[in-house]
């Protein structure tokens, strides 16, 4: 199942509509990339505008923080021209929105059964990584290993 694609033309996601008949109910996946042109998300909003329920995923901790520090540093590169998927404008869907993801406290005791050296490199290196695609990275090389 292609969801995510990355060609010389642009990275394009697809939207999969799935439904057992014509009386079952519709669903709608939306594959999001955290980091995108704000043209992505404005479409992705208004497509959420017409669903009744919106399961959304994402864990608010501290490691989950760190490890998503990369992507706050790419927007930071002018010449990328990308915002944060956390710039999408929800707050009028805020009564639809179901959060579908594990807790903050089930993330970090499952965070903990890694092993240390993962738990010490992933949080360094992410905001490394994310620092030297600020500096360095373009359109194409993101794309390439999305």
């Amino acid at each position: 199942m292609q969801i995510i694609d990355s060609t010389v033309l642009g990275v394009r996601s697809a939207v999969w509509h799935l439904r057992l008949d014509d009386q079952s109910p519709q669903f709608f996946l939306f594959p999001m990339i955290h980091i995108a042109d704000e043209n992505f998300y404005k479409e992705v909003v208004e497509r959420l505008e017409n669903c009744d329920l919106i399961f959304c995923e994402g864990v608010k901790s501290k490691t989950a923080s760190l490890i998503t520090l990369s992507y706050s540093q790419l927007v930071r590169n002018p010449k990328l021209g990308f915002v944060e998927q956390r710039s999408m404008s929800l707050g009028h869907l805020k009564e639809c929105i179901v959060h579908a993801d594990v807790g903050s406290a089930e993330f970090e005791k499952k965070w903990q059964t890694l092993p240390p050296l993962y738990r010490f490199f992933i949080p360094l290196a992410a905001p490394i990584h994310g620092l030297y695609l600020r500096f360095f990275g373009s359109r194409q090389l993101i794309a390439k290993h999305l």
